[in-house]
């Protein structure tokens, strides 16, 4: 578990900056049908960004790369070959994006009336081709994570969202209009991928490229691993477009609800969820290429999983209605648009706990190169998602697609656990930390509720978090005590 605490330092930062952001689109945009439009328009290519940048490098380019510096003492050509490849596919989607975007867009936002559906198709259009940035941006953090560095890649998200924040300022000094402001927060946020791929640059001394070598054998290892990954992660986000397209006809605001309320649900899966399976992948990939089982770093994984997002989910749910409030609640954001990311917010947040578990057991699975376990993970995943959209949309409206979200979540991680050589002890594990969490942060939110949002919220981390590591040690967890230890 070495470089958590540097990853969480990184993610922290830009996760603060990424609520900030939101933040600034919410002044300038509220929930108006120019905000559904922005996010519209970004569901595509951060999907994609999701499936070729993300979780390729992740889960098929570490585990490859790691297997060309341990096995084969060549990963200058494997690089070589994998940066050209991916260059070129991500530069022919991008082409495609922009051509396609009116078919894309129409896919997803039947429910747009035709001038909604226009900006949308204008916006996509702009933001096609940060995927090219961000896909090198994420070989770089890749190949950072490969060396045990962590809190650069983790801080380099910041850049990102940095750039939408000062476009942000100029756009509400600039434009009246809601489709202008649209239109610079799109451009902020290329050139916040921009930022991100720069900021890495000075620190990738020492890696270097030879020549390409496409038949290297590790460049077999990543295909076999590739295609699986795509297609296992295009389920999963077939999801969002699902949920985006049954959104679009839920009224004007629905796409904006549920984005500001997954933007903050993703604090805690980043900080945690993402952060630990990030940090434990090269362990595993590692004594994946000597042929060892890396059991030890999925169970160190799962347990520190637990420890980290139980706390941090129950603490969202019960403080929803005044974070949402504190962060978002100025400008075109009125207190029904809080009142309804709220809603949302609880329901995403319930399911944080059993995605994060999902992440450090797929890693374990593509640290071994397994590839069945997952495919049938993210297919269980998304049927459940999907049939759970259908069933609660009619009856909850917005707030059943968050919560068919959460459900679908759990369900991934009961499975891929089922499939891991995970004891039976980790189930009584998790009710003990949920208990705990629920103690530690529901009876400080009874006394706290009605008090002024800012002091509900300080005082209820401060309390609940207390309480928490005070009764996890005296029920003997470790991760206490590891947590302020130095190193």
């Amino acid at each position: 578990m070495r470089g958590i605490k540097g990853f969480i330092a990184g993610t922290l930062v830009s996760r603060v900056l990424g609520l900030v952001r939101e933040a600034a689109i919410a002044y300038l945009l509220g929930a108006h049908d120019a905000a559904d439009a922005f996010y519209a328009a970004m569901r595509i290519p951060m999907l994609l960004r999701d499936m070729v940048a993300e979780n390729v490098v992740q889960t098929a380019f570490i585990p490859s790369f790691v297997e060309a510096r341990e096995r084969f003492k060549s990963s200058e050509s494997f690089l070589s070959a994998v940066v050209l490849l991916l260059g070129l596919a991500v530069s022919l989607l991008t082409l495609l994006g922009i051509i396609l975007a009116p078919w894309f867009v129409k896919l997803i936002t039947w429910g747009f009336p035709p001038e909604k559906m226009a900006l949308t198709i204008d916006l996509t259009r702009l933001i096609f081709p940060l995927i090219i940035l961000v896909s090198a941006s994420a070989i770089a953090s890749g190949l950072l994570n490969t060396r045990r560095h962590f809190f650069v890649p983790a801080l380099s998200p910041a850049f990102l969202n940095l750039g939408t924040v000062l476009l942000a300022a100029g756009a509400g000094f600039c434009f009246r209009d809601m489709t202008g402001k649209a239109v610079i927060l799109t451009l902020g946020t290329l050139v916040g991928g921009a930022l991100q791929l720069l900021f890495q640059f000075p620190f990738l001394r020492g890696f270097r490229m030879g020549r390409p070598d496409f038949r290297h054998p590790s460049i077999k290892s990543f295909g076999k691993l590739l295609i699986p990954v795509l297609v296992s992660t295009g389920f999963s986000r077939l999801t969002l477009l699902v949920n985006t397209l049954i959104a679009s006809f839920l009224g004007t605001g629905a796409v904006a609800y549920l984005n500001y309320a997954f933007r903050i649900m993703q604090l805690p899966l980043g900080l945690f969820g993402v952060g630990i399976a990030t940090v434990v992948l090269p362990g595993m990939a590692e004594r994946a290429a000597r042929n060892v089982l890396p059991d030890e770093d999925l169970s160190s994984g799962e347990a520190a999983s637990l420890f980290f997002t139980a706390p941090a989910a129950v603490f969202i749910i019960t403080a929803a209605q005044p974070i949402i409030q504190l962060l978002f609640g100025r400008g075109s954001f009125s207190l029904a648009d809080s009142f309804y990311s709220a809603e949302a917010l609880i329901l995403y947040t319930l399911g944080v706990p059993g995605i994060s578990l999902s992440r450090v057991y797929l890693n374990y699975m593509f640290a071994l190169k397994k590839t069945s376990e997952p495919n049938i993970s993210f297919l269980l995943s998304a049927a459940t998602n999907i049939a759970l959209c259908l069933a609660l949309a009619p009856i909850m409206g917005f707030a059943g697609l968050a919560l068919a979200t959460g459900i679908s979540g759990w369900a991934q991680a009961i499975y891929l656990r089922w499939r891991t050589p995970l004891s039976p002890e980790g189930a009584g594990r998790l009710i003990l930390i949920l208990g705990i969490a629920g103690v530690s942060y529901i009876l400080p939110w009874i006394f706290l509720a009605r008090m002024n949002p800012w002091l509900s919220v300080s005082a209820e981390m401060v309390i609940g978090t207390g309480a928490y590591l005070g009764l996890t040690h005296l029920a003997g967890f470790g991760f206490t005590k590891r947590l302020f230890r130095r190193g």
